[in-house]
Protein backbone atom coordinates (compact mmCIF):
# COMPACT_ATOMS: atom_id res chain seq x y z
CA UNK A 1 0.00 0.00 0.00
CA UNK A 2 1.28 3.44 -0.99
CA UNK A 3 0.37 6.68 0.74
CA UNK A 4 0.22 10.20 -0.69
CA UNK A 5 3.60 11.29 0.67
CA UNK A 6 5.46 8.21 -0.58
CA UNK A 7 7.96 9.02 -3.33
CA UNK A 8 8.34 7.11 -6.60
CA UNK A 9 11.57 7.34 -8.58
CA UNK A 10 10.65 6.35 -12.15
CA UNK A 11 13.56 5.62 -14.49
CA UNK A 12 13.49 6.98 -18.04
CA UNK A 13 11.39 4.74 -20.27
CA UNK A 14 9.67 2.94 -17.38
CA UNK A 15 5.92 2.90 -16.76
CA UNK A 16 4.17 2.82 -13.39
CA UNK A 17 0.54 1.74 -13.09
CA UNK A 18 -1.32 2.89 -9.97
CA UNK A 19 -4.81 1.92 -8.78
CA UNK A 20 -6.06 5.05 -7.06
CA UNK A 21 -8.60 5.35 -4.20
CA UNK A 22 -11.25 6.68 -6.63
CA UNK A 23 -11.07 3.33 -8.45
CA UNK A 24 -9.36 4.74 -11.53
CA UNK A 25 -6.16 3.41 -13.04
CA UNK A 26 -3.29 5.86 -13.60
CA UNK A 27 -0.55 5.06 -16.12
CA UNK A 28 2.43 7.22 -15.24
CA UNK A 29 5.09 7.49 -17.92
CA UNK A 30 7.00 10.52 -16.66
CA UNK A 31 10.54 9.97 -15.46
CA UNK A 32 11.90 11.42 -12.22
CA UNK A 33 10.79 11.60 -8.60
CA UNK A 34 7.24 12.47 -7.64
CA UNK A 35 4.91 11.77 -4.75
CA UNK A 36 1.97 9.43 -5.08
CA UNK A 37 -0.52 12.11 -4.07
CA UNK A 38 0.27 14.19 -7.15
CA UNK A 39 -0.50 11.23 -9.41
CA UNK A 40 -3.49 9.91 -7.44
CA UNK A 41 -5.26 12.89 -5.81
CA UNK A 42 -7.13 11.88 -2.67
CA UNK A 43 -4.68 9.17 -1.62
CA UNK A 44 -4.58 9.14 2.21
CA UNK A 45 -1.32 10.28 3.76
CA UNK A 46 0.39 8.43 6.55
CA UNK A 47 0.46 9.85 10.07
CA UNK A 48 4.21 10.07 10.17
CA UNK A 49 6.69 10.74 11.52
CA UNK A 50 4.79 11.40 14.73
CA UNK A 51 2.71 9.27 17.06
CA UNK A 52 1.01 9.94 20.37
CA UNK A 53 2.95 9.04 23.49
CA UNK A 54 1.28 8.00 26.73
CA UNK A 55 1.94 10.04 29.86
CA UNK A 56 1.57 6.94 32.01
CA UNK A 57 3.48 3.72 31.45
CA UNK A 58 2.77 0.20 32.66
CA UNK A 59 2.75 -3.36 31.30
CA UNK A 60 6.34 -3.88 32.46
CA UNK A 61 5.86 -7.10 34.43
CA UNK A 62 5.05 -10.28 32.46
CA UNK A 63 3.77 -11.97 35.64
CA UNK A 64 0.87 -9.51 35.83
CA UNK A 65 -2.30 -9.66 33.69
CA UNK A 66 -1.93 -6.05 32.54
CA UNK A 67 -4.76 -4.70 30.42
CA UNK A 68 -4.11 -4.48 26.68
CA UNK A 69 -7.43 -3.26 25.32
CA UNK A 70 -9.37 -1.20 25.85
CA UNK A 71 -6.74 0.51 27.94
CA UNK A 72 -7.19 4.15 26.99
CA UNK A 73 -8.82 6.30 24.33
CA UNK A 74 -12.25 5.62 22.86
CA UNK A 75 -14.28 2.64 21.67
CA UNK A 76 -16.97 2.57 18.98
CA UNK A 77 -19.13 -0.24 20.35
CA UNK A 78 -20.97 -0.52 23.67
CA UNK A 79 -19.69 -4.10 23.96
CA UNK A 80 -15.96 -4.01 23.13
CA UNK A 81 -13.73 -7.07 23.15
CA UNK A 82 -11.54 -7.16 26.27
CA UNK A 83 -7.97 -8.46 26.35
CA UNK A 84 -5.01 -8.61 28.72
CA UNK A 85 -1.62 -10.22 29.17
CA UNK A 86 -1.65 -14.00 29.55
CA UNK A 87 0.14 -14.99 32.76
CA UNK A 88 2.01 -18.30 32.85
CA UNK A 89 0.20 -20.98 34.87
CA UNK A 90 -2.82 -18.75 35.56
CA UNK A 91 -5.93 -20.93 35.61
CA UNK A 92 -8.52 -18.18 35.70
CA UNK A 93 -8.80 -14.39 35.66
CA UNK A 94 -11.15 -12.05 37.47
CA UNK A 95 -12.33 -9.30 35.12
CA UNK A 96 -14.02 -6.10 36.27
CA UNK A 97 -15.40 -3.12 34.39
CA UNK A 98 -15.54 0.00 36.57
CA UNK A 99 -17.52 3.17 35.86
CA UNK A 100 -16.83 6.65 37.14
CA UNK A 101 -19.84 7.93 39.06
CA UNK A 102 -19.26 11.43 40.33
CA UNK A 103 -15.88 11.45 42.03
CA UNK A 104 -15.80 7.71 42.69
CA UNK A 105 -15.14 4.53 40.71
CA UNK A 106 -17.85 1.90 41.06
CA UNK A 107 -17.73 -1.73 39.90
CA UNK A 108 -20.18 -2.09 37.00
CA UNK A 109 -19.77 -5.84 36.77
CA UNK A 110 -17.30 -8.63 37.50
CA UNK A 111 -16.89 -12.00 35.83
CA UNK A 112 -14.24 -14.68 35.35
CA UNK A 113 -12.45 -16.00 32.28
CA UNK A 114 -10.07 -18.90 31.65
CA UNK A 115 -8.53 -17.05 28.73
CA UNK A 116 -6.65 -13.75 28.21
CA UNK A 117 -9.49 -12.24 26.22
CA UNK A 118 -13.21 -11.96 26.65
CA UNK A 119 -16.14 -11.10 24.42
CA UNK A 120 -18.22 -8.53 26.27
CA UNK A 121 -20.73 -10.60 28.29
CA UNK A 122 -24.26 -10.33 26.86
CA UNK A 123 -25.78 -10.54 30.34
CA UNK A 124 -23.85 -7.54 31.68
CA UNK A 125 -24.55 -3.80 31.51
CA UNK A 126 -23.29 -2.25 28.26
CA UNK A 127 -21.18 0.89 28.14
CA UNK A 128 -23.10 4.19 28.19
CA UNK A 129 -22.41 7.38 26.22
CA UNK A 130 -20.84 10.15 28.28
CA UNK A 131 -19.45 7.80 30.92
CA UNK A 132 -15.84 6.92 31.71
CA UNK A 133 -14.64 3.37 32.28
CA UNK A 134 -11.60 1.38 33.29
CA UNK A 135 -10.87 -2.33 32.93
CA UNK A 136 -9.16 -4.24 35.75
CA UNK A 137 -7.91 -7.82 35.61
CA UNK A 138 -6.33 -10.02 38.28
CA UNK A 139 -5.39 -13.67 38.56
CA UNK A 140 -8.33 -15.31 40.31
CA UNK A 141 -7.50 -16.18 43.89
CA UNK A 142 -4.28 -14.17 43.78
CA UNK A 143 -5.14 -10.45 43.96
CA UNK A 144 -1.45 -9.54 44.29
CA UNK A 145 -1.05 -10.53 40.63
CA UNK A 146 -2.69 -7.31 39.44
CA UNK A 147 -1.13 -4.37 37.67
CA UNK A 148 -1.07 -1.43 40.09
CA UNK A 149 -0.87 2.06 38.57
CA UNK A 150 -1.06 5.50 40.14
CA UNK A 151 -3.95 6.27 37.80
CA UNK A 152 -6.00 3.70 35.93
CA UNK A 153 -6.18 4.23 32.14
CA UNK A 154 -9.62 5.50 31.18
CA UNK A 155 -11.67 4.79 28.08
CA UNK A 156 -15.08 5.94 26.86
CA UNK A 157 -17.50 5.67 23.94
CA UNK A 158 -17.26 7.77 20.79
CA UNK A 159 -20.48 9.80 20.72
CA UNK A 160 -22.46 12.41 18.80
CA UNK A 161 -21.13 14.06 15.66
CA UNK A 162 -17.70 12.58 16.28
CA UNK A 163 -19.20 9.08 16.10
CA UNK A 164 -20.97 9.89 12.84
CA UNK A 165 -17.80 11.36 11.34
CA UNK A 166 -15.87 8.24 12.37
CA UNK A 167 -18.48 5.88 10.91
CA UNK A 168 -18.47 7.87 7.65
CA UNK A 169 -14.67 7.71 7.47
CA UNK A 170 -14.65 3.95 8.09
CA UNK A 171 -17.35 3.41 5.46
CA UNK A 172 -15.39 5.48 2.91
CA UNK A 173 -12.27 3.35 3.40
CA UNK A 174 -14.21 0.07 3.27
CA UNK A 175 -15.78 1.14 -0.03
CA UNK A 176 -12.37 1.38 -1.74
CA UNK A 177 -11.65 -1.20 -4.42
CA UNK A 178 -8.40 -2.38 -2.86
CA UNK A 179 -7.06 -5.35 -0.93
CA UNK A 180 -8.75 -5.86 2.49
CA UNK A 181 -5.39 -5.70 4.26
CA UNK A 182 -4.70 -2.33 2.62
CA UNK A 183 -8.06 -1.05 3.90
CA UNK A 184 -7.13 -2.12 7.42
CA UNK A 185 -3.78 -0.34 7.21
CA UNK A 186 -5.44 2.88 6.00
CA UNK A 187 -7.89 2.73 8.92
CA UNK A 188 -5.11 2.02 11.42
CA UNK A 189 -2.79 4.75 10.11
CA UNK A 190 -5.15 7.50 8.93
CA UNK A 191 -8.52 7.10 10.67
CA UNK A 192 -8.33 5.51 14.11
CA UNK A 193 -5.64 7.84 15.54
CA UNK A 194 -7.83 10.89 14.86
CA UNK A 195 -10.51 9.45 17.16
CA UNK A 196 -8.22 7.77 19.73
CA UNK A 197 -9.61 4.41 18.66
CA UNK A 198 -6.59 2.63 20.13
CA UNK A 199 -8.28 -0.64 21.12
CA UNK A 200 -9.70 -1.08 17.62
CA UNK A 201 -6.31 -0.42 16.07
CA UNK A 202 -4.64 -3.03 18.28
CA UNK A 203 -7.35 -5.61 17.55
CA UNK A 204 -7.23 -5.02 13.78
CA UNK A 205 -3.45 -5.27 13.63
CA UNK A 206 -3.43 -8.47 15.68
CA UNK A 207 -6.05 -9.91 13.33
CA UNK A 208 -3.77 -9.16 10.37
CA UNK A 209 -0.88 -10.95 12.08
CA UNK A 210 -3.08 -13.93 12.98
CA UNK A 211 -4.11 -14.18 9.31
CA UNK A 212 -0.46 -14.48 8.29
CA UNK A 213 -0.02 -10.88 7.11
CA UNK A 214 3.21 -10.16 8.95
CA UNK A 215 5.24 -7.20 7.75
CA UNK A 216 7.53 -4.67 9.38
CA UNK A 217 4.84 -2.04 8.92
CA UNK A 218 2.19 -4.07 10.77
CA UNK A 219 4.44 -4.79 13.74
CA UNK A 220 5.72 -1.20 13.80
CA UNK A 221 2.15 0.12 13.86
CA UNK A 222 1.30 -2.27 16.69
CA UNK A 223 4.26 -0.80 18.56
CA UNK A 224 2.97 2.71 17.86
CA UNK A 225 -0.41 1.82 19.37
CA UNK A 226 1.30 0.31 22.42
CA UNK A 227 3.20 3.59 22.84
CA UNK A 228 -0.07 5.53 22.67
CA UNK A 229 -1.47 3.44 25.52
CA UNK A 230 1.67 3.09 27.66
CA UNK A 231 2.28 -0.65 27.12
CA UNK A 232 6.02 -1.12 27.67
CA UNK A 233 6.58 -4.82 26.98
CA UNK A 234 4.15 -5.09 24.02
CA UNK A 235 5.72 -1.98 22.44
CA UNK A 236 9.22 -3.38 22.89
CA UNK A 237 8.25 -6.77 21.44
CA UNK A 238 6.47 -5.24 18.42
CA UNK A 239 9.27 -2.81 17.55
CA UNK A 240 11.98 -5.48 17.83
CA UNK A 241 10.00 -7.71 15.47
CA UNK A 242 9.48 -4.78 13.08
CA UNK A 243 13.20 -3.99 13.07
CA UNK A 244 14.05 -7.61 12.27
CA UNK A 245 11.48 -7.82 9.44
CA UNK A 246 12.49 -4.44 8.01
CA UNK A 247 16.16 -5.42 7.90
CA UNK A 248 15.32 -8.73 6.20
CA UNK A 249 13.07 -7.02 3.63
CA UNK A 250 15.50 -4.12 3.08
CA UNK A 251 12.93 -1.44 3.96
CA UNK A 252 15.10 1.19 5.69
CA UNK A 253 12.29 3.64 6.37
CA UNK A 254 10.38 1.06 8.39
CA UNK A 255 13.57 0.11 10.22
CA UNK A 256 14.18 3.76 11.06
CA UNK A 257 10.59 4.29 12.25
CA UNK A 258 10.65 1.15 14.42
CA UNK A 259 14.07 2.03 15.87
CA UNK A 260 12.80 5.54 16.67
CA UNK A 261 9.72 4.05 18.34
CA UNK A 262 11.76 1.61 20.41
CA UNK A 263 14.20 4.34 21.41
CA UNK A 264 11.25 6.45 22.50
CA UNK A 265 9.89 3.62 24.66
CA UNK A 266 13.23 3.20 26.39
CA UNK A 267 13.50 6.97 26.82
CA UNK A 268 10.11 7.23 28.51
CA UNK A 269 10.76 4.32 30.89
CA UNK A 270 14.25 5.69 31.66
CA UNK A 271 16.38 2.98 30.09
CA UNK A 272 18.77 5.65 28.89
CA UNK A 273 21.56 3.63 27.26
CA UNK A 274 19.11 1.51 25.28
CA UNK A 275 17.22 4.64 24.28
CA UNK A 276 20.39 6.29 22.99
CA UNK A 277 21.41 3.17 21.05
CA UNK A 278 18.16 2.84 19.12
CA UNK A 279 17.60 6.55 18.58
CA UNK A 280 21.11 6.93 17.15
CA UNK A 281 20.47 3.92 14.92
CA UNK A 282 17.22 5.49 13.72
CA UNK A 283 18.96 8.81 13.06
CA UNK A 284 21.71 7.09 11.06
CA UNK A 285 19.20 5.27 8.83
CA UNK A 286 16.99 8.34 8.42
CA UNK A 287 20.05 10.36 7.36
CA UNK A 288 21.03 7.73 4.79
CA UNK A 289 17.59 7.86 3.15
CA UNK A 290 17.27 11.64 3.47
CA UNK A 291 14.14 11.65 5.65
CA UNK A 292 14.55 15.15 7.10
CA UNK A 293 11.27 15.30 9.05
CA UNK A 294 12.04 12.00 10.77
CA UNK A 295 15.57 13.16 11.59
CA UNK A 296 14.14 16.21 13.37
CA UNK A 297 11.74 14.06 15.42
CA UNK A 298 14.48 11.61 16.38
CA UNK A 299 16.79 14.46 17.40
CA UNK A 300 14.05 15.89 19.60
CA UNK A 301 13.81 12.58 21.49
CA UNK A 302 17.61 12.34 21.69
CA UNK A 303 17.68 15.80 23.27
CA UNK A 304 15.15 14.55 25.81
CA UNK A 305 17.38 11.57 26.58
CA UNK A 306 20.44 13.76 27.07
CA UNK A 307 18.50 16.02 29.43
CA UNK A 308 17.86 13.02 31.71
CA UNK A 309 21.56 12.30 32.20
Amino acid sequence: MLTSDDLLNVPVGAEVVLLCPDGNRRDWLGAGINNVGSVCPGTPRRYRPSFGISDQWGAADPTKPYVISPRAGQVLTTTPELSWNAVAEAQQYEVTIRQRQGGEWVDLWTTTSRYASLCYPSNQSELEPGKEYTLQVSVAGDPEHTEVLLEQPIFSLVVGEEKQDLEDAIAAVKSLDIDPAAKTLILVEDVYPQYKLFAQGINDLKALIDSGYETAQVHRLLGDYAVRTGLELPAEESYLQAIQLAAAADTPEEEALASWGLGTVYSRVRKIESARTYLQKAEEIATEIGHTDLIASIQSELDRVESKE
